[in-house]
C-alpha cells in the first residue's frame, strides 16, 4: 500500500517535501552520523542560522534509533540483504 493511501486511511494528508529538501535533510543527518562530526561545521555547511535547527537532526536520529519499528525494519532489511528471507 502506498504512503498516500495509508495516510488517507488514517484521515491525514501526507506532507510532501521537495526532493531537494529531502536530499539536504539526508545529507545533514549523514554528516552528523560521522564519528568525527562537528556540529558547528555541519550547521555552517547546512546554512542553519540557529544551532537548534541542526540539533533537531540529532534528536530525530536518536528517536529513530530507539524505535522498535526501526529495529525490526533494520533486522528485516539485513535478513533480505543476506538472503535469509
Amino acid at each position: 500500500m502506498a504512503a498516500d493511501e495509508l495516510a488517507g486511511e488514517a484521515g491525514r494528508a501526507r506532507q510532501r517535501q521537495p526532493p531537494a529538501a529531502r536530499r539536504k535533510i539526508d545529507a545533514v543527518t549523514h554528516a552528523l552520523a560521522k564519528k568525527d562530526a562537528r556540529i558547528d561545521r555541519v550547521q555552517a555547511w547546512a546554512d542553519h542560522k540557529d544551532s537548534r535547527t541542526t540539533q533537531r537532526y540529532n534528536k530525530r536520529k536518536q528517536l529513530l534509533d530507539d524505535s522498535a519499528g526501526y529495529g525490526l525494519a533494520s533486522d528485516v532489511a539485513g535478513a533480505l540483504e543476506h538472503g535469509a528471507a
